[in-house]
């Protein structure tokens, strides 16, 4: 009989280890403990580490080098840490520049390497000892190593037995807690019922219709009901957003806030209008590109350190997603978007631009098949509505005068087409007389 290979070293990657505890004492701990669990780290001080920063997160202790080196000497594990001055070294080590998924995936697959090693090295024994029947043994090593290559979350079914038994109470609560987020608009709220958690909801348009208009607008109802909202401006500033936001809300032309001419009484409106636009509860990200896990990272982030309620994203054709083709690469963001959505349960308002084509048709309105690779983005929105202004295309229309149809409701009424205000010199909509 041949001898079986005795694997001395399991796979392994210390260094990125080091690396992502680093990032997690300099900020990140949020994120790798939604990504990462104690079986991720192969170093048991490494382990020990990050279930500090486990405990911490949960006890809403801000996780810190010094609060990680005060909770291990409380819980007398400092030293089998490494101690305080390696804790040190691991934030003074850190590359100047590291990619945190990238790492985080390497030590899923080394974790899920040593879970196959083992998975392995049993089936051989089985084998040699020859106790267990030719179909025990390959059912076990089959289950071995579909549960090796497991991610760590599991799957979670549920029963129509626990739906009967849960389902009413939540229904009961629906007249005494909307769990709808209102949008400001009476007619779409009065349509739509609101944002509702779970749901990834499109807004397109042609550049230049509103939709970053009609996105600030909504944030702000959204915040001023004192729900946290984080705004995702991939194409503008923050300073630009934001300049936006005060026009509409000192009733100020957004010309002179880019170019100046601000006269004294429009000064006092717009000092009325910080005041207000100071408490509300809106955090911005105003990275220019990003892929679209990067993006979940940042919104489970912002659900848990910030509380957010409701997500914006300002625009999917700006967000970096997989595949071969642009069809394939927005279709997994698309699905992307939704499954956040449906994982911290919060509504998501995703901006699109729609496909240019349509300029050559005589009616501009825009349909679902102008959605650029529109497949997978009606496919995976809950809610799609379009924006569109006739003045655009024909100068002899009421330049006022907006329309919202609501080509796509997959909970509720369809094909609505909700009239608008549009005041084009506060950059701002409101409902129609």
């Amino acid at each position: 009989m041949g001898a079986v290979v005795n694997i001395q070293k399991p796979p392994q990657a210390v260094e990125i280890e080091q690396s992502v505890l680093a990032a997690g004492l300099l900020g990140a701990a949020t994120e790798l403990v939604y990504e990462l669990d104690e079986g991720d780290f192969y170093t048991f001080k490494h382990r020990l580490i990050f279930k500090t920063m486990l405990e911490l997160c949960k006890a809403n202790i801000p996780v810190e080098l010094v609060t990680v080196v005060e909770h291990l000497r409380d819980t007398g594990n400092l030293s089998r840490a490494g101690g305080a001055a390696y804790i040190a070294e691991l934030i003074d080590n850190i590359p100047a520049s590291t990619s945190l998924h990238g790492h985080i995936e390497i030590l899923r697959k080394k974790r899920n390497l040593r879970r196959l090693l083992t998975v392995c090295e049993q089936t051989i024994k089985r084998c040699q000892v020859g106790r267990e029947g030719y179909d025990d043994i390959m059912d076990a090593a089959q289950a071995g190593i579909m549960e090796a290559t497991a991610t760590a979350t599991t799957a979670q079914f549920v029963t129509y037995e626990q739906l009967a038994e849960t389902m009413p109470e939540q229904w009961e609560d629906l007249d005494r807690m909307p769990p709808a987020l209102k949008t400001g608009f009476y007619r779409v709220d009065q349509h739509m019922g609101g944002l509702y958690p779970t749901d990834l909801i499109v807004l397109a348009a042609r550049p230049g219709m509103g939709k970053t208009a009609m996105a600030i607008n909504i944030a702000r109802h959204v915040a001023g009901q004192g729900n946290p909202v984080l705004f995702f401006s991939l194409e503008m500033s923050a300073e630009q957003l934001f300049a936006r936001q005060a026009a509409a809300e000192a009733a100020v032309d957004s010309h002179k806030l880019r170019c100046g001419g601000i006269s004294k009484t429009e000064w006092e409106k717009i000092i009325d209008a910080l005041e207000r636009l100071h408490k509300l509860p809106i955090y911005v990200d105003e990275t220019s590109i990003m892929h679209y896990r990067e993006l979940q990272r940042r919104i489970r982030f912002g659900v848990q350190q910030h509380g957010v309620k409701a997500v914006i994203i300002d625009y999917l054709q700006y967000i970096r997603g997989d595949g071969d083709n642009q069809a394939q690469r927005v279709g997994s963001v698309s699905k992307a978007m939704k499954a956040i959505a449906k994982e911290c349960k919060i509504p998501v308002l995703l901006l699109s631009q729609l496909n240019r084509n349509l300029e050559q048709r005589e009616d501009k309105r825009p349909r679902l098949s102008d959605l650029k690779e529109s497949g997978s983005i009606e496919e995976d929105a809950d809610v799609v509505m379009f924006l569109y202004r006739d003045a655009y295309y024909n100068p002899g229309s009421n330049e006022h005068e907006a329309e919202l149809e609501i080509a796509k409701h997959r909970h509720g009424r369809s094909k609505a087409t909700i009239p608008l205000t549009w005041i084009g010199w506060r950059s701002m909509f409101e409902d129609a007389e």
